[in-house]
């Protein structure tokens, strides 16, 4: 089974992302959809994949599926997200405690309240603010969150480097993209 990212946003659509208003979204979407390709390319055993969610329920959904449960490393959901982030985090937290795989993306500080983020940081869930999800921000999430827990080996392969020229200059390449 391949790895997966669940990237949780309001605007999902076509239609909805095709709206001028929806610029921050497509630009931290083409971050994260370039930064796994890139980790694709630098270890083509992982084969990561991702899913583009646009209800905390679907989220949720796909998180205690017994098809995709085990491939779901990581959901990175939205304030804008349809539904409740911080219900489904206490929802999913009651179920897997200290699985550490959700992390909730704000728009603006305010988007939660402190005893939100409290109640968050208590589950364990990440709280991360869109304009730092970078493309080294992206790398770094990858490497940490998916790649040391999906198999040791695979880390130990990322960490030591073992790439071959052509790997290298793939990689060279998307980074150029970003």
């Amino acid at each position: 089974m391949n790895p997966l990212v669940i990237l949780g946003e309001g605007s999902v659509t076509a239609g909805a992302l095709a709206r001028g208003t929806s610029t921050r979204i497509l630009e931290y979407l083409a971050t994260a959809t370039t930064a796994i390709a890139a980790a694709n390319a630098f270890m083509p055993r992982l084969r990561l994949g991702y899913y583009l969610a646009a209800t905390t329920g679907e989220v949720t959904q796909l998180i205690k599926d017994r098809q995709t449960r085990e491939r779901v490393q990581l959901a990175m959901i939205s304030t804008d997200c349809y539904g409740n982030c911080v219900l489904m985090a206490r929802l999913l937290h009651m179920r897997n405690p200290g699985s550490g795989r959700i992390c909730i993306v704000l728009d603006q500080p305010t988007d939660l309240s402190p005893d939100e983020r409290l109640e968050l940081e208590s589950y364990e869930a990440l709280v991360t603010d869109r304009p730092e999800l970078d493309a080294n921000r992206w790398r770094d999430i990858i490497e940490g969150q998916i790649i040391s827990h999906w198999s040791e080996a695979m880390h130990e392969e990322y960490v030591a480097g073992s790439l071959t020229q052509e790997e290298k200059d793939t990689i060279a390449d998307l980074e150029k993209l970003l």
